[in-house]
């Protein structure tokens, strides 16, 4: 039995001591692997600056310390016109992450690609544009705002971009008092089609009709598409539900 539990007590050993090794191990290869492409990155082109910190950005926290400079690099490689890099850059401003947020800063990074035609950049200008608009208190100062996000989508959604006409006629349904006729409709047929977020805005905007109006119709029209949304993931879905039901 003694010489049972000192070979138990070894392979425990032996099992702490593989572990410690592979850990060690992995950390090397991280280490390593980052020289390797900051390397590459200080050598090479706007790409290469790019992997480099896409690679510190997703080991951490092994690598955090190395993430203000990574991100140096990346800005040099989004300021030589580098359109991953520039979309990089401006979403980390516009949620906030890794750096303060700030909208009308996140803009100036997704303006660049959107003139060259990125379709990509031209939604995220548009909803840049409309979080702005959300935020502003003033009309004079909404509309500009509204001009300039519903142009940016129009041009995302003629290429056929789906989110970009979902936040189109959201915002037109927000705007305007008397909505422009397609907008509901337009905002209805891609709920229909199965969108998440066009689930939520619609029923959004059936909430904020019961709530003037108490109309039956808009309530369960508001609940329907909340819960449809809610089903499909959408927490924010569920928080408005929640707030549509203690109202009624």
């Amino acid at each position: 039995m003694r010489f049972l539990n000192l070979i138990l007590v070894s392979m425990t050993l032996l099992s702490f001591f593989v572990v410690s090794d592979d850990k060690s191990y992995f950390e090397h290869k991280v280490f390593s692997k980052y020289e390797i492409l900051l390397k590459k990155a200080k050598e090479g082109n706007s790409e290469d600056k790019f992997i480099l910190f896409e690679y510190v950005d997703n080991n951490e926290p092994l690598l955090d310390e190395f993430i203000t400079n990574s991100f140096k690099i990346l800005v040099n490689a989004a300021t030589s016109g580098h359109i991953p890099s520039q979309l990089k850059i401006g979403g980390m401003y516009m949620s906030g992450y890794r750096v303060p947020q700030n909208l009308p800063v996140a803009l100036t990074w997704f303006i660049g690609a959107a003139n060259e035609g990125n379709v990509e950049a031209e939604l995220l200008c548009g909803i840049n544009y409309a979080l702005q608009y959300m935020d502003e208190n003033k009309i004079e100062n909404q509309n500009p705002l509204y001009k300039e996000s519903d142009y940016w989508l129009t041009r995302a959604m003629t290429k056929g971009n789906i989110t970009a006409k979902v936040f189109k006629f959201h915002l037109a349904l927000i705007h305007y008092e008397q909505p422009p006729f397609p907008a509901l409709e337009m905002l209805s047929e891609v709920a229909e089609e199965g969108n998440e977020k066009a689930m939520f805005f619609l029923g959004e905007w059936h909430k904020r009709l019961w709530v003037l109006n108490k109309n039956k119709y808009d309530y369960e029209q508001a609940v329907i598409w909340l819960e449809k949304a809610e089903s499909l993931g959408d927490k924010d879905a569920g928080d408005e539900l929640d707030e549509l039901k203690s109202q009624r």
